[in-house]
């Protein structure tokens, strides 16, 4: 991967780009006035560029570039506000003061609703395996500005984890987070939102395995919630008990320890 700046203020950006470049530990390049096509074919790599209020990553093998923005995490948002209901809060039986672990981040939509969700006193960790994108993710949660004051609160104080999902879990205590949630590619393709496209190209497929669960079990103290295609097999698979939807085509699967003590 190599880093450069927006074509427009190169000259201005080069220091910024010269940054994200040493944070992110990839080459800079300067722009010299070439188009994405000419960079990416000269240097045959994914190309960051680094823009005066964004970050865009540009895969070799599409024209769908990736940045980070709330996705549905704008719409979902007012809607809990005003009617204090949503679905994975729900799922997930988030209360506030809950320490909560999203092990598949992605554009950290469901981390954000969380976070309104457990409030002021809980916290919100996300686990996003492309290390590049956990820094566009982490960067836009902290500088985005087009939404309501609820929304920026929550997008600034959720903690950005860069790594495999199961290796972070294999390092974490006995019961250290209430919650412990997967959103996995599914299965079976969905007709995914604008905002996921772009992201697909670079993200890292971890599937679920037994070992991954057990590791999820043992940091949980109440619950692990898997969302999936509503035909996954994975729900079977790994013990969930599924909450199921009608007309939904994705489903959550929960592991209730709380129930299961009793």
């Amino acid at each position: 991967m190599i880093i450069t700046t927006a074509r427009k203020r190169a000259a201005q950006l080069e220091s910024a780009a010269k940054k994200v470049a040493q944070d992110v530990g990839h080459s800079y390049k300067a722009r010299n006035d070439r188009s994405v096509e000419e960079l990416i074919a000269q240097w045959k790599s994914d190309l960051l560029v680094v823009g005066a209020n964004r970050l865009t990553l540009y895969s070799q093998s599409t024209s769908v570039p990736f940045f980070y923005h709330p996705n549905a995490a704008a719409v979902r948002s007012k809607a809990y506000l005003n009617s204090g209901y949503d679905v994975f809060v729900e799922a997930c039986g988030l209360r506030a003061g809950d320490q909560v672990l999203d092990c598949t981040l992605g554009l950290a939509a469901d981390a954000v609703i969380a976070k309104l969700a457990v409030g002021p006193t809980g916290t919100v960790c996300g686990i996003e395996a492309n290390p590049v994108v956990a820094y566009m993710v982490q960067s836009g949660l902290t500088t985005w500005e087009d939404a309501d004051e609820p929304l920026l609160k929550a997008m600034r104080s959720i903690k950005v984890l860069s790594g495999q999902h199961e290796d972070l879990l294999a390092q974490l205590p006995d019961e250290s987070y209430d919650v412990v949630y997967f959103d996995p590619m599914f299965e079976v393709a969905l007709d995914a939102s604008t905002g996921i496209q772009g992201l697909k190209h670079f993200a890292r497929y971890q599937g679920l395995s037994q070992e991954v669960v057990n590791e999820a079990i043992r940091v949980a103290k109440r619950r692990v919630v898997l969302k999936d295609h509503w035909q996954s097999t994975r729900f079977s698979e790994y013990g969930f008990q599924v909450k199921k939807r009608k007309l939904a085509k994705f489903h959550y699967g929960i592991i209730d320890k709380e129930t299961e003590i009793k």
